[in-house]
């Protein structure tokens, strides 16, 4: 009598997730720290908005100049 063996077909993604687990694991802490770092600071990068202070008191110094 032969026996085959069959995988479930999940057992291949499952095998995959288990490796890619254990890989990101064994990076370590200090490396997913310094990603999560450069991830922060590239979402404060670029110019911040005006606030609604400054945006008055452009309007006020192009309204002086336009009338001069």
């Amino acid at each position: 009598m032969f026996y085959t063996f069959t995988l479930h077909p999940f057992a291949g993604g499952k095998l995959a997730f288990c490796f890619w687990t254990g890989l990101a694991l064994s990076l370590g802490a200090p490396f997913w720290f310094d990603i999560l770092q450069k991830f922060i600071n590239f979402r404060g990068a670029g110019t911040k908005p005006e606030t609604t202070k400054e945006k008055k008191e452009k309007e006020v110094e192009s309204d002086g100049q336009a009338a001069g």
